[in-house]
């Protein structure tokens, strides 16, 4: 099987504003690393789908983005809009004088000017709304968008890019090398099949049992994420799944009359290990997602009465983020097949799965 399942990719440069697809480069193809599009395209920010990505393997929503020299992931449902368009890869050239939004559907791409000082939830709804009148015949779709957010804009190093619902975690690299060439947010409008590299009744899928987040299991969720020993804190809501995952990580966290998703478990375990109540962490999570702000690096804020209500001071109060520790090799997997990292981390038998699956001949 073949890593560039479907042999497209856009290439939207945006100082000309021209969004143009294309067969993904001869070099990458033979080679089936998509690291090398970086190479191919110097000083560009590349996302890029793993071999897997968007298919019926589990936790399969990865894509891969590399920027600057520096490379982070993104989950949710990111890596099957991406595939939905019909595409491997996205390659963002160039830098525009003034903020864009790009556009993309299986058919075409478009660049429209974008306010880059609106807040993550406006912003996503302008997103939907600029999607939806640049393809009318997409109007009655459900764009999905990924925000850059103010905080990118303004050089916050603990900065985050937003997903359709809540913050991708450790996404600042990806979300200052966005703001850096003015690249307000992406909304992804495609509706094309394509045939899943993973049958329904692969043995892969059976490796992890289904389950959601609930207060038994939040205890072993936030130890993987960094230790926590205060998970009995919280009583999650209703699990997030991203793509395909049948474990999923993050849930809803209640807010008065309101509910914050909370798709970082490493940040809620930071909040929780600082002091917080479930209440404070919530409100720091929905500040975070607000500004795009990883909530990991707002730890600060645990005994602050009242919390920021401006981007400015919640910018004073972001941190660095804490160090993490990494596994080259499950990093790897990651990259080369589009799966999530951390699911890899939390679950062996699915790594073990993975390595039959390439003994096998599956790739």
């Amino acid at each position: 099987m073949k890593h560039f399942l479907l042999n497209a990719m856009a290439v939207a440069d945006l100082g000309s504003g021209i969004v143009e697809r294309r067969p993904i480069p001869e070099e990458a193809l033979r080679s089936e690393n998509p690291a090398l599009l970086s190479e191919l395209f110097p000083g560009a920010v590349v996302i890029a789908a793993g071999s897997l990505t968007g298919s019926f393997a589990p936790a399969s929503g990865l894509v891969t983005v590399y920027a600057d020299g520096k490379k982070s992931f993104l989950t949710g449902h990111t890596g099957r809009a991406l595939r939905l368009c019909g595409l491997d890869a996205l390659v963002i050239a160039g830098k525009a004088d003034a903020p864009l939004a790009l556009l993309l559907n299986e058919k075409e791409g478009t660049l429209r000017p974008a306010d880059s000082s609106l807040d993550v939830p406006a912003a996503r709804r302008a997103l939907i709304r600029a999607a939806r009148a640049a393809f009318p015949s997409y109007a009655d779709a459900d764009p999905l968008p990924l925000v850059t957010g103010p905080a990118a804009f303004r050089g916050c190093r603990s900065s985050c890019l937003a997903c359709e619902t809540g913050t991708a975690p450790r996404s600042a690299d990806s979300a200052l090398a966005f703001a850096a060439r003015n690249l307000a947010g992406i909304a992804f409008c495609g509706n094309a099949g394509f045939a899943s590299p993973v049958p329904l009744d692969d043995p892969l899928r059976a490796a992890v049992p289904a389950q959601r987040v609930s207060k038994a299991s939040l205890a072993a969720l936030l130890n993987a994420a960094g230790g926590c020993s205060r998970a009995d804190a919280v009583t999650p809501g209703r699990s997030l799944a991203c793509h395909a995952c049948p474990a999923p990580c993050g849930f809803w966290m209640s807010l008065g009359s309101a509910f914050v998703p909370c798709t970082s478990p490493e940040a809620l375990a930071v909040l929780l290990n600082t002091g917080a109540s479930e209440k404070r962490a919530a409100e720091i999570l929905a500040l975070g997602e607000r500004f795009g702000v990883d909530a990991a690096a707002l730890a600060l804020l645990v005994e602050a009465a009242p919390l920021p209500e401006t981007l400015e001071d919640c910018l004073s109060a972001a941190s660095a983020l804490p160090g993490e520790q990494r596994d080259a090799d499950i990093d790897a997997s990651a990259e080369e097949y589009g799966i999530c990292a951390f699911f890899l981390r939390r679950f062996p038998a699915a790594s073990a799965a993975l390595r039959a699956r390439r003994e096998a001949g599956g790739n």
